[in-house]
């Protein structure tokens, strides 16, 4: 277990997932290696890349380690873990491949993640570079009962006031205690890349009596990637399996008339987007699976020691700008925002709360 030695002689294990990185790649390592945490190893885990980039990686830095997973696994959790099960540090600082961290955010975030045994996660503020400039990506949040993230601060501008450490549920590059990881199962390798890849170990943490902190005071700067309708698919799968495999039933019994609101409103806008079929293949794909989520729902659950009316709660769900471009829209999306809101208020008395066992 993590030592009480000073934290700038902690050996922090930096394990950078990578797909095609090419470049980018290399400039990440070189910001991690511009840290002033000096105590590193750095860990680039390839998902079966056909650039080159982790030979081009090695031969330019010959004292990092290269794990070469031979075939695109296209499951980011599986990286991830290959990373963390090969490091040696007591902490893990998640990385991808697109992301470069500021030059004090390792020695803040550990000493944030050491100060409480009962912390599990620390995490930055993420910012965006776009064409017109940089903004705020990720900022901290919390999960909504509907299976969705509340993002406070998305897209706001740089000079936003940065807040206490507080609760987290989301956000890949992130700094982990590697046994508190080890005892509640590691990353679930059955998600694709898409919401809840990496939430759903935040939500575990939580449910196991931990807690993920995001701190805000600290940056790094991520090439924003554009969504397309293929991903849309695993979004849909991943949130379904997430709710399945998570919730207490009492919260699913709960919540059910809002989720069944909730899943018209994607089905209409999936119609909107013509992506019909891509939402009946995602639940099509989530009903051949559903045999095997119950060994996972006995195994998260035997982890559990706070019940979902301490993890879960409401607010304005984020949805971009683009997909909202019509009065019509903007005023349905409104009244729903009051509907799930107001059910929340009353369902939230209903669920278990404080410690389960």
């Amino acid at each position: 277990m993590p030592g009480a030695e000073p934290h700038e002689e902690v050996l922090v294990s930096v394990a950078i997932t990578n797909y095609n990185g090419g470049d980018l790649l290399l400039e990440v390592i070189r910001a991690c290696r511009g840290s002033r945490h000096r105590n590193l190893e750095i860990i680039v885990v390839d998902d079966g890349s056909n650039d080159g980039s982790l030979r081009r990686a090695l031969d330019a830095y010959p004292d990092i380690q290269g794990i070469d997973l031979t075939r695109n696994t296209q499951r980011l959790n599986v990286v991830r873990n290959a990373g963390i099960k090969a490091a040696r540090g007591d902490y893990v600082l998640l990385i991808d491949n697109d992301v470069c961290f500021a030059p004090d955010a390792i020695p803040r975030l550990l000493e944030v993640l050491r100060a409480d045994p009962g912390n599990a996660t620390a995490s930055p503020r993420l910012i965006s570079a776009f064409d017109d400039g940089e903004r705020i990506y990720w900022d901290g949040g919390s999960l909504h009962y509907l299976g969705a993230s509340v993002c406070p601060n998305r897209n706001a501008p740089l000079d936003t006031p940065a807040r206490a450490p507080e609760r987290n549920i989301g956000c890949g590059n992130v700094l982990i205690d590697r046994h508190k990881l080890a005892e509640i199962g590691y990353f679930d390798e059955a998600y694709a890349l898409g919401w809840a890849d990496d939430g759903e170990i935040y939500y575990r943490f939580l449910a196991a009596g931990y807690e993920c902190l995001h701190v805000s005071e600290v940056t790094a700067t991520h090439i924003a990637k554009l969504r397309t309708t293929e991903r849309l698919g695993a979004q849909l799968r991943n949130r379904w399996m997430f709710l399945l495999k998570n919730y207490e039933a009492r919260t699913l019994w709960v919540v059910l008339p809002a989720l069944a609101v909730f899943e018209l409103m994607q089905f209409g806008f999936c119609l909107l987007k013509g992506a019909a079929g891509i939402y009946f293949k995602a639940l099509v794909q989530v009903f051949k699976e559903l045999r095997g989520y119950g060994a996972d729902r006995r195994r998260f659950a035997a982890c559990r020691r706070r019940g979902d009316g301490d993890i879960l709660s409401s607010g304005d769900l984020y949805i971009a700008a683009t997909h909202i471009t019509s009065p019509v829209l903007r005023r349905v999306l409104m009244l729903a925002q009051g509907f799930f809101n107001g059910y929340w208020r009353l369902a939230r008395r209903l669920l278990n709360s404080g410690q389960t066992r």
